[in-house]
Formats: structure tokens, sequence, C-alpha cells
């Protein structure tokens, strides 16, 4: 109920506007009123000095919670017998007569006359609007019929003014009833934009989706090679996830015609996968791991140095073991390891890894590090993991392929 009786304001009402159109003359008043003062006493429409006849219409009326025998309305309809003609002009009169819910009547009589015209009856926006990071773009708004919206104003209202930028706050119909507005994406996610034509009761409202940024993925950007793997065939089940991730340069094969899907995958072209991924960032050698030498000739080097900078944390070697303070860039990466490493840079890059999964219907989950607890308990939850055979396999050392299907689903699980 829009009426706080609770907080009664004894201010006086008024006539707030009035519209009029052939089938109707649409008053809208400053306070809820008391529904049995809005009569034809109280309330006179006229044309040319005489009388219209016709009929009062209440169209928000409610209930007063605290006596159901008392109706509250602000927006009032006088339909007339016959319809008014379009360019006309009617007054329209209310008296003292009409008091608020407050029980407080109008200072002294209120007038308006106005001219009847054509009514829009309808308005429309464009349904959705897909946005990637940092893109602009445009929704349409259009009213019909075109030519009794020509020159009405439109509200627009962002609803979500974190996520996105809209230009304008009000645009006005052009005179085919239409206008234009502006929306730039500013952080990920999924927003509305809503609209209301001022003087009517006609809404509409767009759906606005910003998609993360993914590295490399620029569409007017082709791979430097067409991808001519002949290890990659359309049909195998890893095909989907190759694509993805050597279009957008995060993974390239080991030569121009083979990908090594069934290849095991080492530390160090991991290192470099979240580098390519994070848009190549410099990041000054130091002496962290002595496995690292700083040799430009290491493939993985400026990836390593990023990914262990402070910061970043992305890797931070090994802990225990004869391995103990290296990084181990030739070794090959296990799944347990790459959802540790997957899971610390998306908390780089500030993405929920809320998600929990219950890892109890795995029978191998005893295998699982205590390190890698969290993540992958994380990376079940969010799709990275599915299982392998049934199992988690958390020490299985990941394919290139394997490597491919968890990046897709990371970047698709964070463009949504």
């Amino acid at each position: 109920f829009d009426v706080n009786i609770g907080l009664v304001s004894y201010e006086a009402p008024a006539l707030e506007s009035v519209s009029a159109y052939p089938a109707s003359v649409e008053l809208a008043f400053s306070k809820y009123m008391q529904t049995d003062t809005l009569t034809e006493k109280a309330i006179a429409v006229k044309q040319g000095g005489k009388d219209v006849a016709g009929r009062l219409v209440l169209k928000n009326e409610e209930v007063n919670p605290q006596n159901e025998k008392e109706t509250f309305a602000s927006k009032v309809w006088f339909v007339p017998s016959q319809p008014l003609k379009t360019g006309d002009t009617v007054t329209v009169t209310v008296g003292e007569a009409a008091c608020s819910y407050a029980g407080v009547s109008f200072e002294k009589e209120a007038t308006s006359s106005v001219k009847v015209v054509e009514k829009p009856e309808s308005m429309t926006a464009d349904a959705e609007l897909s946005l990637k990071y940092e893109e602009s773009g445009t929704v349409s708004v259009k009213a019909a019929p075109g030519s009794a919206a020509a020159g009405r104003k439109i509200t627009v209202k962002n609803l979500a003014p974190a996520l996105m930028t809209v230009k304008e706050k009000e645009v006005t119909l052009d005179q085919g009833g239409e206008a234009v507005v502006h929306v730039q994406a500013e952080l990920p996610g999924k927003g509305t934009v809503s609209f209301r034509m001022d003087g009517t009761e006609l809404e509409a409202e767009t759906a606005v989706s910003i998609a993360a940024p993914i590295a490399g993925d620029d569409p007017g950007k082709e791979p430097a090679k067409p991808m001519n793997f002949v290890d990659v065939k359309d049909g195998d089940w890893f095909y989907e996830y190759v694509t993805f991730v050597y279009k957008r340069g995060i993974m390239t094969g080991l030569n121009d015609t083979q990908f090594g899907p069934a290849e095991n995958l080492s530390r160090g072209q991991f290192a470099t996968i979240l580098w390519r991924m994070a848009g190549e960032p410099k990041a000054n050698y130091t002496a962290k791991f002595p496995d690292v030498p700083n040799n430009s000739n290491l493939f993985y080097l400026d990836a390593v140095m990023w990914a262990s900078s402070d910061g970043v944390g992305v890797i931070t070697g090994y802990t225990e073991g004869s391995m103990k303070g290296t990084f181990g860039p030739g070794d090959f990466i296990t799944r347990e390891q790459v959802a540790t490493m997957l899971y610390r840079y998306a908390g780089v890059k500030g993405y929920s890894t809320s998600g929990r999964a219950d890892l109890a219907s795995f029978p191998d989950v005893q295998k699982l590090s205590s390190f890698a607890t969290d993540a992958m308990k994380w990376a079940v939850d969010a799709g990275l993991i599915t299982g392998d055979g049934g199992n988690l396999n958390p020490q299985g050392v990941a394919s290139r392929a394997v490597c491919a299907t968890m990046i897709q689903r990371f970047l698709i699980n964070y463009s949504k």
C-alpha cells in the first residue's frame, strides 16, 4: 500500500497533471485522495463552456489497511460518453470538496485547460543488449502510434549504475516516435535500463548483459595463423576447447600442425597460459627460484616473474620436500595444481571464489593435498573439473586438452 497512514501529511493536495485524449481525460493528484470525495460534484469537465457527459474511473484505488471500508486513489480518469475531438480544448475543474487521505481539501478550486491529443498506446525497447567489458552500445525505444508519441519525453533510469553508464537521463521521441539511448559497459554483470513516457503509464525495459574481459577476445582480430592441427579434428571431444583457447592466443601448438592434446603440460607452460590470459603484463626479474635463471631464452621467464610477483602470487613454488624453494618449470602439472593456480588467478582478478562443492562423492578424495582443498572444491563447484572416470584424480597429470577445457570453462564462467 502506497500511503503510510502513520506518517500523515496535512499538506493541501494539488492537481498535478491533466492529459486529454479522445477516449479519456486523465487526472493525477499530488496526494492520495479519499475516493468518496472524487465525484461528479467535485470534478467537472467542460468543453466550450458546456459540461461533457461521462463517468469517473479510479485507476489506482487502494484500500486503507486500517479501515477496509475506506479507499484512496491519486489517479482518476474521466471517460466521455462520446469521444472527444483531437485539437479541441477541454477544461477540468476540481472543487474544494475533493479531499486528501488526511481529510485536507484543496486550498482553492483548481482549473486546467488542455488540448485533446492523440494518445500513445504502447512503448517498447530492445529486450536485450549484450556488451563486452568497456564496450558501448545503444538501445532503441519505440512508441506507437508514432504521431501521438512524437515530441514526448522518456525518462531513462539506470538500475545498475555500478555496472554501466547511461549517457541520457531523458530523451525526446522523434517524429516517428523513436529514440536511442547510449550505454557504456563498466563492469561485468547483468543489469536493467528502464524507460517511462512522461505523462503516461507506459513503461519498458532492457536487460543488459556485460561479459567479463577475455584475453585475446577481439572480434576484429584473428590468430596469427589459422588452426591447422592434424590432431585436433571436428568431432573430437576437445575440439571446441582447443579452438577457443587457440583463437584467443591463450594456447598455441607444439608446431604449426600439431597441438598435442594428449601431451602432458608443464608448470612453466601453464604459468605462460595464465600470463597470456592476464594480457602478458611486464614484470621485473627477481631471483626467487634457483631453477628460473635470468635467461631471456626461457619462454616462461616473464610469465613466472609475473605470476610469482608481490600482489599476484598465482604461483608460489614448491613448499616442502626435496624441491622446496624451487618452481619446477619443467615438471608436469597436476590437476590439483591447475585448480590451485586458477583459484588464485580468479582471486587476483576479483572474481567470486566463494563456491564450495562437497567432494565426498569422489572415492579418491583422500589423495587431495591439503593446500589444494579449497581450490578443488571451488573448481568442482564452478564446473571447471567434473571428474576423471568417476574419480577426482587430483595427483593426475593434466594433459594439454584437459588444460584447454578448464581454461575455456573458466573464462566462459566468468564472462556471464
